[in-house]
């Protein structure tokens, strides 16, 4: 039997990821596990940590290379570069224990990092069903790992690689997946991701924190949030003392504090009245709406719908105290300790075995002590609006605050910013504990959560400072670096105002400026939601960018590209391309451009240059205005005119959220959005 004490060493050493075995003291950096891919034709650096002193040894396909762990324990080796191969094992052995460490199944190949956010994370499994279908491909591999520690750059991580195989495949990064699949079928060798995602990430997090705040402008924000963000505790403490002090000072403490909330029911004699959520406010009565009211409604649910999909309820109310029932089952009891915070919505996951198929009954119990209940959102279950037929009873009625309470009435809990949006913390968590991995590049998928920065100018410091100094950490300046350009996304539009979304386009265009970078242009491969379903086309575009530019392939990696331009005596402007393949051709405009998959509803596509052979071209007039052009295509060149403007000053292309323009090359690729001026 293993003793309590060195059960406990074992157990802290599983979650730590290290790679080891009972009675080694060696252990590895979490990359280095059973089926993981090694970068080919270039030094392999292995790492990890033993006692001060001791001597490692790593012998990989009849090659070997020894270090000394430092006085930390960490030890690092480099194997010498090898050529593509499989079906080989790593052996890891010291001088001071006689077992070894071995790593099953290791493959050598290419090996990319891939990052951004949530459409870079996105599943293999939430996109085309078809493509699951498929025959499996162990040369594809995926890595996924992370330390525990946020605050501070870590070498030490746990994770896993796991082959494309069974239900394996599933969560592969759709984005990584296809762009693996297509150099894995062009090179004939395995390929391996290091996946690094995290939806709703901001660039900064991603970064070194000292690369941040060495930005003018920036420094300042983000000490703020990292101090606010250490503070939080003890002031969410400070506000929750003063709110409960303050109900009971006003009279207005819930009736049933104290008691079991399970027991709690609405009376069974009191009036029940209409309620609409969309009326915002209670019916019109006696009531201040300072209070507590017991809501109830009714929703239908099919088998179907309880074996396929994951059931949640969402309440969106700036400052109440909901607790939620459904068919009788209390799920959620909110006191100011688990409310969300100002303007947050509650997110219950309701378990399947509460539901059953017909009819279901949900009650809330709601308590609002400062501010009138005022729903700012529809409540929601399972993405289904719950706005209508909704009964109302009132349990007891506070009155309005006096002005006294009023006056004395603590601020609501804001919401602290989630550790997950902090500067830094994923660079610290995800990218530093890679930072020695052999590795032939980076492809990125990320900026839809710094389209919030009307201006961009923020963006135009960071993603370039973040590729410098990501090469920086991996000691390669040459390393590349291929990026998704935002695609398109909502609801389409006329208007010709400044857009935040076109913004960012363009800093990422002027991002190539930055050697050894390329940019795959989504602009037509987007949808009314932030998450398109063709991620295919984007993992395949990032790949013609590597086979292209980093392994040297005769293929055409980018849709035409403006070169030069030159307003005409007729004011027709003139504008050449680059990356034309064999021709310029207008694609066809489609008559709808959106379908809802829910309920089957079309919207039309209004056509903004309805006589013109091209979409989403504009000039710009000598008073500033815009106005939407006329556009064909004249052998390797595209004129654009407008009658409104005799003397165009600037010109745009798919200068929207979610442009129409249909400018594309031979090979299928889009132009990209472009603004130039003209003198």
């Amino acid at each position: 039997m293993i003793p309590t004490f060195a059960r406990c060493i074992l157990f802290l050493l599983a979650l730590s990821g290290f790679t080891s075995v009972a009675g080694a003291k060696i252990q590895l950096a979490g990359p280095f596990s059973d089926h993981m891919v090694l970068q080919r034709d270039k030094p392999i650096p292995v790492w990890g940590w033993a006692e001060p002193g001791e001597l490692v040894t790593v012998t990989l396909n009849g090659t070997s290379a020894t270090a000394t762990a430092d006085d930390s324990g960490k030890w690092l080796l480099n194997l010498p570069a090898m050529s593509a191969g499989v079906g080989y094992s790593m052996i890891v052995s010291s001088d001071q224990t006689e077992t070894s460490i071995e790593v099953s199944d290791v493959v050598i190949g290419e090996v990319w990092l891939a990052s951004g956010q949530s459409n870079m994370q996105w599943k293999l499994a939430n996109t085309d069903p078809g493509e699951l279908t498929r025959e499996p491909n162990p040369m594809i591999r995926q890595y996924r790992g992370a330390s525990a520690d946020f605050r501070t750059p870590t070498e030490k991580s746990s994770g896993k690689w796991v082959v494309d195989e069974g239900d394996n495949r599933l969560d592969f990064s759709a984005v990584a997946y296809y762009f693996a699949q297509s150099l894995q079928e062009e090179l004939d060798v395995p390929v391996g991701i290091l996946l690094a995602a995290v939806g709703g990430t901001k660039v900064e997090t991603w970064m070194d924190r000292e690369v941040v705040e060495s930005i003018p402008g920036i420094r300042e924000e983000s000490e703020e949030m990292w101090a606010e963000f250490e503070g939080y505790p003890a002031l969410r403490k400070s506000q929750q003392n003063a709110l409960a002090e303050w109900r009971m000072t006003y009279g207005r403490e819930d009736p049933d504090e104290g008691d079991s909330v399970e027991t709690l029911q609405p009376s069974p004699d009191a009036e029940w009245l209409d309620f609409n959520i969309s009326n915002k406010t209670l019916p019109e009565t006696d009531y201040s709406g300072y209070g507590v009211v017991w809501m109830r409604n009714t929703f239908e649910v099919t088998a179907d719908a309880i074996d396929s999909s994951r059931f949640y309820f969402r309440f969106f109310d700036e400052y109440s105290f909901p607790d939620i029932f459904i068919n009788g089952k209390l799920i959620q009891e909110t006191t100011p300790e688990k409310h969300p915070g100002q303007g947050k919505a509650f997110s219950v996951f309701v378990s399947k075995d509460i539901l059953k198929v017909g009819t279901n009954e949900i009650l809330l119990r709601v308590d609002s002590p400062t501010i009138v209940m005022e729903f700012i959102r529809p409540l929601r279950i399972d993405h289904t609006e719950m706005d209508r037929d909704w009964q109302v009873q009132v349990e007891v009625d506070y009155g309005a605050p006096s002005e006294a309470a009023q006056a004395s009435l603590p601020e609501s809990l804001a919401t602290r910013e989630s550790f997950g949006n902090l500067p830094s913390v994923h660079y610290n968590r995800q990218i530093y504990p890679k930072k020695d991995y052999a590795i032939r590049g980076f492809i990125w998928y990320q900026g839809e959560s710094n389209t919030w920065d009307p201006s961009t100018t923020r963006y135009a410091k960071l993603f370039p400072a973040m590729i410098e100094s990501w090469r920086e950490l991996w000691g390669d300046s040459e390393l590349p670096f291929y990026f998704c350009q935002l695609a398109n996304y909502s609801r389409k539009s006329a208007s010709l105002e400044e857009d935040s979304w076109a913004s960012l386009r363009s800093v990422q265009t002027d991002t190539l400026r930055l050697p050894h970078t390329g940019q795959a242009i989504l602009i037509d491969t987007g949808e009314v939601t932030i998450h398109p379903f063709q991620k295919k086309s984007a993992g395949e575009r990032l790949a013609r960018l590597a086979l292209a530019r980093t392994y040297g392939k005769d293929i055409v990696d980018s849709g035409p590209v403006l070169r030069s331009w030159q307003v005409e005596s007729s004011g027709v402007v003139r504008l050449s391309f680059d990356s034309l393949a064999d021709g310029l051709y207008a694609a066809a405009v489609p008559e709808f451009y959106y379908r809802d998959r829910k309920n089957g509803t079309t919207t039309a596509l209004v056509r903004n240059s309805p006589d013109s052979e091209l979409e989403g071209f504009a000039l710009q007039d000598e008073e500033g205005n815009w106005h939407w052009a006329e556009a064909e295509i004249d052998g390797e060149n595209v004129l654009v005119w407008a009658e409104s403007v005799e003397q165009p000053i600037a010109v745009r292309y798919n200068w929207q959220r979610n442009p129409s323009g249909n400018l594309f090359n031979s090979e299928d690729l889009p132009a990209g959005p472009f603004q130039v001026e003209l003198n």
